[in-house]
């Protein structure tokens, strides 16, 4: 029964220890838009990011970020607003594109200690040469009706 213990309360640790984004993004840049008294500030945070499948697509991802004391542990709640704009930064193989999933998962990011998080999504528009990328908010029970989507031409 200790040894249980010790393995879920080592599991919660490592959970907390995690990184609250993505290990391939970066943040660009932050503006704080409440100041807290203890721990940081409540921010607005710019990640970027290149598609994993496309790398001459890279994405600017902008969401809210929680900060005091709970923002401070990772254990805040972070709001489901974000929104998102994507640049093409070379030429891309159609080809390569059209081996590719709609709708696949291009990017994450933890928005609650565990239940929620911040997803991208791709779509492909090869009738008008168009790359999509859809970001919304994820709930284990429900999600939210907020998005935001970029498009980028590749013709």
């Amino acid at each position: 029964m200790r040894i249980r213990h010790i393995c879920v309360l080592t599991l919660l640790l490592l959970l907390c220890a995690a990184p609250s984004f993505a290990s391939d993004a970066r943040v660009v840049g932050e503006v704080s838009t409440e100041w807290k008294m203890l721990g940081p500030d409540h921010t607005i945070k710019i990640f970027s990011f290149d598609d994993p499948d496309i790398p001459q697509v890279t994405c600017y991802l902008s969401r809210a970020m929680k900060g005091g004391i709970k923002g401070a542990f990772g254990v805040a709640e972070d709001k489901a607003s974000s929104s998102i704009t994507c640049v093409l930064t070379g030429k891309v193989d159609e080809a390569k594109l059209r081996k590719l999933k709609q709708g696949e998962e291009v990017f994450s990011q933890r928005a609650s200690f565990i239940f929620k998080s911040i997803k991208v999504v791709r779509f492909i528009d090869f009738e008008k040469g168009v790359i999509t990328y859809l970001t919304y908010s994820r709930k284990v029970i429900s999600g939210s009706h907020k998005n935001s989507v970029a498009a980028v031409c590749y013709k």
